[in-house]
């Protein structure tokens, strides 16, 4: 049974010279967008034998798109294939096909036979492979309407064997050049839906989908060129950048291993992800003249989210999250208190319910309301609790230490600059404590005056004291 609810079908297999070509249906995903992001889709798993049995396949490779192209093949193979959806936790839905001996197989192209006949003008038959003796084709030995998909093989045509100006657009069947057909050491002024081009150099060109492979674009540079789709990356292998328009984001490979990447989240949200074996800072802010921030500064199983090497923080408020019933009647501003713990992620992070404080002196007090939302995946930052909170809870903000403001008010009198504030009978509203000792009901300690007369409320200038 699987782990997962996330189901996936449609999986279709597609021949090709040296490659199959797969896809599937997008996703079922219950999860998306209600719920929280660690029960959502991440990514799907593709794996391949070479016999109908799953017990021998072994994983090809993994992708969030609802296709993927197995390369590298020889002519005249057969592969069979299986899918399986993963969520974000690292749980398994079922697997596509379901039966271990019901795999979705393909057999790549076999290739055309060779010809070794030297020919006049091209009527019929095939080019073959690339040691077919043709000499020299000129314009005049070329047909019109003659060179047809089926009768190139590939790498057939190399630059040896056309005369300049041979072939023209009126001699070329629409579909018959192909990204495997083509290897030159220049294209000029070409506008093409072109696979993978391999090529030394491209001017004035507009390419759109594939892949740019090596070369040079316009000497050391892109200029005046739109590439839309396909893939970048900085080397084919080893330690390199890449970016992907089936991911739209910028991922960083040590070796065959992704390390880190960067794009859009998917909830509205730019995002940094980086690989858990990664120790140290992802990133490094380093100001010779000022302090040192390290981003995501990771050491075993822990770390810190933000690490000052050198320097401070500022301003500085630090916060909790906390779920809210929506029942209660909470300005922002107001002090909650802890109710009971819902969820526990880890030492560094819990999840409290919270409520507004309703009594003098309250030693549950967690901090002040600062922000107080819908819970939506994109804004809801501890990934730890059912979707079903969302219907009866909101997610809040708490400040809990650092600076701000607090809602207070007059049961206990007017409040001087430095006074310390505890929780009163007044639901959410602090006031003036007894005493200038710092109390397990200590909320904050005031930085401003406020002349108060009972019934009065205010929101002032604060120190939190809540840890």
């Amino acid at each position: 049974m699987a782990d997962s609810d996330i189901t996936v079908d449609g999986l279709a297999a597609t021949s090709g010279a040296t490659q199959i070509a797969l896809t599937w249906n997008p996703q079922s995903d219950p999860y998306t967008p209600g719920s929280l992001p660690y029960l959502q889709f991440d990514q799907m798993e593709i794996w391949v034998a070479t016999s109908n049995s799953r017990g021998s396949a072994t994983q090809l490779g993994e992708t969030n798109a609802n296709s993927f192209v197995h390369t590298g093949l020889t002519a005249g193979v057969t592969r069979y294939y299986w899918i399986r959806p993963r969520n974000r936790s690292g749980l398994y839905g079922d697997w596509h096909p379901l039966s271990a001996s019901a795999g979705v197989n393909a057999t790549t192209v076999a290739s055309l036979s060779q010809i070794s006949t030297a020919l006049g003008g091209i009527v019929s038959g095939s080019l073959g492979a690339a040691t077919t003796y043709l000499g020299n084709l000129s314009a005049s030995q070329i047909i019109t309407g003659t060179l047809l998909a089926a009768r190139i093989g590939a790498l057939t045509i190399t630059t040896d064997k056309l005369a300049a100006g041979a072939v023209t657009t009126d001699k070329l069947d629409a579909g018959a050049v192909t990204a495997d057909k083509i290897t030159v050491t220049q294209l000029s002024s070409i506008s093409a839906n072109l696979g993978t081009i391999t090529a030394g150099v491209m001017l004035s060109t507009t390419i759109s989908g594939g892949t740019i492979t090596g070369g040079t674009i316009s000497g050391t540079s892109i200029t005046g060129v739109t590439i839309t789709g396909g893939t970048l990356r900085t080397a084919s292998s080893g330690t390199r950048i890449q970016i992907t328009d089936s991911l739209n984001a910028m991922q960083i490979f040590n070796g065959s291993t992704e390390i880190g990447r960067i794009g859009y989240g998917g909830t509205g949200a730019f995002v940094v992800n980086v690989s858990a074996s990664v120790t140290g800072a992802v990133a490094n802010i380093d100001n010779t003249s000022g302090g040192q921030l390290g981003i995501a500064f990771a050491a075993g199983a822990g770390g810190y989210a933000a690490f000052a090497g050198s320097g401070t923080y500022g301003p500085f408020t630090g916060s909790h999250d906390g779920l809210m019933r929506k029942t209660h009647d909470a300005e922002i501003g107001d002090i909650v208190v802890d109710t009971r713990i819902i969820a526990r992620k880890s030492v560094s992070n819990t999840l409290s319910e919270i409520e507004p404080s309703s009594s003098p002196r309250m030693k549950t007090i967690i901090g002040v309301v600062a922000h107080r939302n819908p819970i939506l995946a994109q804004t809801f930052a501890v990934d730890i609790v059912n979707a079903d909170y969302a219907d009866d809870f909101d997610h809040c903000v708490v400040n809990a230490c650092g600076e701000g403001q607090v809602n207070v008010c007059g049961e206990n009198g007017s409040i001087e600059a430095g006074d310390f504030i505890t929780t009163s009978s007044v639901p959410g509203k602090g006031m003036k404590q007894d005493d200038d000792i710092v109390h397990s009901y200590t909320v904050a300690r005031a930085r401003e005056a406020a002349d108060l007369a009972p019934g009065d409320t205010a929101m002032i200038a604060c120190v939190y004291l809540c840890g």
